[in-house]
């Protein structure tokens, strides 16, 4: 079954699918090479490809979080005025961080004048510096470590590893209270990302881009062999647009610009099966402790085991 560019596909529990993505898709010392990589969701028909950034409700919450007063920047556009808050959430986050005496990847190839943004109080001039190009290359590194910590950012996390993947699916599908969906894995592979500007019918381009952070300052980015997407380019500044699911982004544009094989994959099971699917992780070594740097595995180990 096909719906809006994504091929999807049903199974009737963990170890059937899960032999179809080993046997067909998965070949770990290829996965990067080919640029394959993998998306858990809860349930199909409600976690949309949407960063958490354009989700409801979350431009409000980045505007608490900032501290900003609206009626400081009341002339901006609304597309202007959520980057603007985006921007500043990455700057409060990079200098509490570089306080705290954490490693703050910004810092390591900026100098003192160059960094003289991060503390300015000009919400113009800070603006004026990212607008055309937001998320800049070293404030993606910022993003990349504020979302795993439950900042919403407008990137969308993706890993490597389908049975990683799959172990974030299940877990969000033991919480949906009917249990009527279907939850599973997507798969994007065949994506040239080297050359990934799609444009639309009226002209408006953008990217397709994949960030990998340092490992050395997000032990996330290690342990659940993760990578992130998000959208680039002068559509950017359509809300319209940049708020749509990334495989509605990518088909809408495929007319213009295709290679073979190209394409969003959806491996799914019913909700029903989700603790099932927990427990055969287990068997191939896939649990808390795995996916969860330090101390923060174990808690989750000890208090999903009992649950299983």
């Amino acid at each position: 079954m096909s719906s809006m560019g994504v091929e999807k596909f049903v199974f009737e529990g963990p170890y059937q699918l899960i032999d179809v993505i080993h046997k067909s898709y998965f070949r770990p010392e290829s996965s990067r090479v080919n640029n394959i990589f993998y998306r858990g969701v809860g349930d199909f028909d409600l976690h949309k490809l949407v960063p958490s950034a354009f989700r409801a409700g979350a431009y409000e919450k980045l505007l608490s979080i900032s501290g900003l007063d609206e009626k400081s920047f009341s002339d901006f556009t609304s597309t202007q005025k959520r980057i603007y808050v985006e921007y500043e959430v990455a700057r409060k986050f990079a200098i509490i961080a570089d306080r705290a005496g954490l490693s703050v990847p910004i810092y390591e190839h900026r100098t003192i004048d160059s960094i003289h943004f991060l503390f300015t109080e000009d919400p113009e001039e800070k603006l004026l510096s990212v607008l055309n190009y937001w998320p800049t290359p070293d404030y993606v590194q910022i993003l990349s470590l504020a979302q795993h910590y439950g900042v919403p950012t407008r990137l969308l996390d993706w890993t490597y590893d389908p049975l990683v993947a799959l172990y974030f699916a299940a877990v969000s599908a033991t919480k949906m209270p009917q249990k009527e969906g279907v939850f599973g894995i997507y798969m994007i592979g065949g994506l040239n990302l080297r050359d990934s500007r799609k444009v639309n019918s009226e002209g408006v381009s953008f990217q397709i881009k994949v960030a990998i952070p340092p490992r050395s300052v997000n032990p996330y980015m290690s342990a659940q062999s993760g990578l992130f997407t998000y959208a680039y380019g002068s559509s950017m500044m359509d809300e319209n647009f940049c708020c749509k699911p990334l495989n509605e982004l990518h088909v809408a544009h495929l007319e213009r610009n295709t290679s073979e094989g190209e394409g969003f994959v959806f491996f799914g099971m019913n909700q029903t099966c989700a603790r099932d699917t927990l427990k055969a992780l287990r068997h191939f070594g896939y649990n808390e402790t795995r996916i969860f740097p330090g101390y923060e595995g174990v808690a989750r180990a000890l208090l999903v085991e009992g649950s299983l």
